[in-house]
């Protein structure tokens, strides 16, 4: 049995498909422990693992994590991130880190103690000639890493081929898995409400755990589906309380803080979402048609990548620069209505949708990620870093 440490930054949407990574590699036998933001702790410990602290709470605040801004923010955090995992390393010793792609403080930890490190690609990474733009890369430069620490001894990119970026290459030890799909369908009350909805077409909406916090947006989609010929589920999010967000919504729209997607997307037409990584994978993979409105960090570029495939509608209002974006305030419901019937009356969206999620299915699940962690761990000496020392 190895000792596997899994860091991720401290929100949901960062943690929760390291989690479904997690219980695989920890079904296969090893100690597995999980660093990540204090405010996480809970979430951490439901999942059955012992919990490592990094940084401060409430130091991740959503309104930050526009693209410049989080960059920014990451780069004022890690410093104290690098001091507490280098404390937990110490008293743990840790047999791999497991850590995704844009996070520098494991990074730099396991580079300096030549730990082998698994990198996990839940967002897309930056082709290069976007490598300035790498947070990772400025970590790793302020702290005299070598660079080859910042594509680690494994690769997993939790997606299908086709929705990479464009003229980023493959790298030698870079292997495509499904995405890491995290499913809690134990949460209370989502299956009374879907058991409440009438036939007929059902449209899911949701902003995920970060940008739920604007609030706006969800009074906005509420307006655009009001008395149209199908049924809206929109959730809020576990800190977002749906009474305060809406408390008298249309006949014909409910809310919820959580719906599992294995239960939501056996009854769903299409997807309305801001386009956040994992709410566009698990939708590509059930083969449905999404609306995208994106409202920060990656969603434009997922959103560019969802387009170029033919599997959405992106918000035609959005601004350009600095990213594909557009401002809460200016969420039109009108559009929305527009961009939601435009999915259920074209079938090429479903379509295009259904192509992706065949390429999805033939990908191997996280146990064959798991393995492949079996197999890092087997190899002496497998750090990038090591290897690098001994030539």
């Amino acid at each position: 049995m190895s000792r596997v440490l899994f860091c991720a930054i401290g929100q949901l949407g960062h943690l929760n498909p390291m989690i479904t990574l997690a219980r695989h590699v920890a079904a296969a036998g090893h100690d597995v422990r999980v660093a990540t933001g204090p405010d996480m702790a809970g979430h951490v410990a439901h999942a059955g693992f012992p919990h490592l602290p990094i940084g401060a709470p409430g130091e991740l605040r959503p309104e930050e994590f526009t693209e410049e801004r989080g960059r920014r923010l990451i780069a004022e955090l890690t410093p104290r991130w690098i001091g507490d995992l280098s404390r937990h390393v110490a008293r743990w010793r840790p047999d791999v880190v497991v850590r995704q792609w844009l996070e520098g403080a494991s990074m730099v930890v396991a580079a300096r103690e030549g730990i082998p490190q698994v990198v996990v690609e839940v967002c897309l990474r930056l082709p290069p000639e976007y490598a300035v733009y790498h947070p990772a890369l400025e970590i790793a430069r302020a702290y005299g890493v070598d660079p080859a620490a910042l594509d680690g001894d494994l690769w997993l990119s939790c997606y299908p081929p086709s929705f990479a970026r464009p003229g980023t290459p493959r790298l030698p030890h870079e292997h495509h898995v499904k995405p890491l799909l995290y499913d809690l369908v134990a949460a209370g009350g989502s299956g009374g409400l879907l058991g409440t909805l009438p036939d007929g077409p059902v449209v899911y909406a949701t902003l995920g755990t970060m940008y739920n916090m604007a609030t706006t947006v969800f009074a906005r989609l509420a307006e655009a589906f009001a008395g149209q010929p199908y049924h809206a589920v929109i959730t809020t999010g576990p800190d977002c309380d749906p009474a305060s967000v809406l408390p008298s919504p249309p006949p014909n729209v409910r809310l919820a803080r959580y719906v599992p997607h294995s239960l939501i997307f056996e009854r769903c037409a299409a997807v309305i979402s801001h386009g956040g990584f994992n709410t566009v994978m698990c939708a590509l993979a059930e083969r449905l048609p999404l609306g995208l409105i994106p409202l920060g960090s990656d969603h434009g570029t997922n959103a560019r990548r969802c387009a170029a495939l033919g599997a959405a509608v992106v918000y035609p209002g959005c601004v350009e620069e600095p990213y594909l974006h557009v401002a809460p305030q200016d969420v039109d419901p009108d559009v929305v209505r527009e961009m939601t019937a435009s999915l259920l009356s074209d079938g090429r969206y479903r379509a295009a949708a259904a192509r992706v999620a065949e390429e999805t299915a033939a990908l191997p699940g996280p146990g064959h990620a798991a393995a492949l962690i079996d197999d890092l761990l087997a190899q002496p000496g497998s750090s990038v870093l090591r290897q690098n020392a001994a030539e």
